[in-house]
């Protein structure tokens, strides 16, 4: 199969065009991407992010579906080796005709009676593993054939977690070891990051991530979509489906999100900028942040969404200003989530958004409209509270931002509402990730409640429609007053510069006594002198 490893060459397509793609060595080139068609052709795909369907209440909406858009509801499940009583017990309590579980491993995969049994059905199941298993065993088999023929027919393709990976035509294949979020952010060409594009191909243009919020591979996932279309020119959709949760794809590309919790859409836009470097931290900008709870339905073509569920918050405007006194950010602090406008409590609780216990709790202040996570990625235990906690923090106050720190990333806020990404205090740095929902639509919370004996209310799993994420790097800034990247010399934060900023540059002439007092200081050598006058008048009208 074909696995596209660590490739740093640039292809032609990307030097010239829509996109914007930033050299280390050189000035901002732009490129175009090329969008594939999504519509997934005859079948019906139900991508599900991982999860015993045995627990909790979610499993009739998935699974019912797959039963109710087969013509004859025969199931075959599908993996390595063993069986799955689960979704067994799951299939026939939704009503299937007949459920039958076959593995497939080398031995096997290519047989003629492996094809007769899996054409048979028309619904095919593929069970959570190791999707490298099912790419390297089961590719330009028999076994792979009879899927495709399944789905071609108008049967329905489904898969929980690596089941799920494999269901659009870009696959992370974790053929060398599973990538971290921290490991994506550190390093785009990390050797766990590869791609296999030549297997099943059921869903064009789309890669599939799973476990997404629960392992907090939001990290993760936007750096894939950066590299893919760094790589290849390709603007692709990046869909990261949460446990307990599924996306069920109709043949035109219309899908609906069932169960417990949510899914993410994510992909590019006109203004997205991308670095991506062997052994250097990403920039992965502007880029198109939906996530969506059961009611939702999402046009895979459009990208839009086109139904949302009744009890959907439509947001309207934002009447929200932000506003940032001049403070710093440590990653590596735990006590610096409250300088944000509201902080998310989780009482040391590793489960606490899966149970609904999150407390959203007024904080300091001191970064009016945001929201902050550190440590995000430090605590495979906590990932859930740390990604989503923040979301559910702008489904209850809208069109926040979420700052999304890890170990070691620092931030300097500084008036009016600008945010300097620093220089990390790990050898390694990650990406800092902000969420601005200043743009949202709508927002709902599922109405699950995970468990029975454990929750104390839904779990609290939202939508936020249309919201912007961006990965930046130190050195960066954001104006959260433009909800743009800061444009140098724009000093008084009002998105373009002008005689303002030189009035504030010219205030602030000499040495600085404290650089956090002296934005105007813009080669940060202590000194507001010509050389930043210089640079100011480089972007005059910017």
């Amino acid at each position: 199969m074909k696995s596209q490893e660590n490739e740093t060459m640039w292809p032609a397509c990307l030097r010239s065009g829509l996109f914007s793609s930033i050299a280390t060595t050189a000035a901002a080139a732009m490129f175009a991407l090329s969008i594939p068609a999504v519509a997934t052709g005859q079948g019906y795909i139900c991508a599900e992010g991982g999860g015993n369907p045995g627990n909790g209440d979610w499993a009739p909406s998935v699974f019912g579906w797959m039963v109710d858009k087969a013509e004859q509801a025969n199931v075959i499940i599908l993996g390595i080796s063993g069986s799955d009583a689960t979704a067994t017990a799951a299939f026939n309590a939704a009503g299937a005709n007949s459920v039958t579980n076959l593995a497939v491993n080398a031995t096997n995969a290519d047989t003629q009676s492996v094809y007769d049994q899996i054409t048979t059905a028309d619904i095919v199941w593929i069970r959570g593993g190791n999707q490298w298993n099912y790419v390297n065993l089961w590719g330009d088999t028999l076994t792979e054939q009879a899927i495709r023929d399944v789905f071609d027919a108008g049967g329905v393709v489904g898969g929980s977690s690596a089941g799920c990976a494999i269901m659009g035509s870009i696959i992370y294949d974790s053929q060398f070891g599973s990538l971290s979020p921290r490991q994506a952010l550190q390093n785009p060409y990390h050797p766990f990051l590869t791609f296999t594009t030549d297997f099943l191909e059921l869903t064009p243009g789309v890669l599939f991530d799973t476990h997404f919020t629960e392992r907090g591979r939001l990290g993760r996932l936007i750096v894939q979509l950066g590299r893919y279309a760094s790589d290849t020119g390709e603007d692709i959709l990046a869909i990261g489906v949460d446990d307990r949760t599924a996306l069920c794809i109709y043949p035109d590309g219309t899908a609906e999100v069932r169960g417990e919790a949510a899914v993410t859409f994510l992909h590019l836009t006109n203004e997205s900028q991308l670095e991506i470097e062997p052994n250097e931290t990403p920039v992965v900008t502007h880029v198109r942040h939906t996530q969506l709870t059961e009611g939702y339905t999402y046009d895979l073509n459009s990208r839009q969404v086109i139904a949302r569920p009744d009890h959907a918050v439509m947001t309207g405007p934002s009447t929200i200003t932000p506003d940032f006194n001049i403070t710093s950010v440590n990653g590596s602090l735990m006590g610096d989530r409250l300088k944000g406008e509201y902080w998310v409590d989780d009482d040391g609780s590793a489960f606490a958004l899966f149970d609904g216990a999150l407390d959203i709790l007024p904080g300091q202040n001191r970064l009016q409209g945001a929201i902050i996570s550190t440590n995000v990625w430090a605590s495979n235990n906590f990932a859930e509270n740390r990604t989503g906690g923040p979301q559910y923090a702008i489904k209850e106050h809208p069109h926040r931002m979420a700052l999304y720190l890890d170990t070691g990333v620092q931030l300097q806020a500084r008036e009016p509402a600008f945010l300097d990404v620093k220089p990390a205090t790990t050898t390694l740095e990650s990406a800092f990730l902000l969420l601005d929902a200043h743009e949202m639509i709508s927002t709902a919370q599922t109405t699950y409640w995970s468990s029975n004996n454990f929750s104390v209310g839904p779990r609290q799993s939202v939508a936020i429609e249309n919201a912007m994420l961006h990965a930046l790097r130190s050195g960066m800034s954001y104006n959260a007053l433009t909800h743009d990247l800061a444009v140098t010399g724009d000093l008084t934060g009002d998105g373009v510069v002008n005689v303002f900023d030189l009035l504030m540059l010219l205030d602030q002439w000499g040495t600085c006594s404290n650089p956090d007092l002296c934005p105007a200081d813009l080669t940060e050598d202590g000194q507001v002198n010509v050389f930043d006058l210089l640079m100011l008048l480089d972007n005059w009208g910017s």
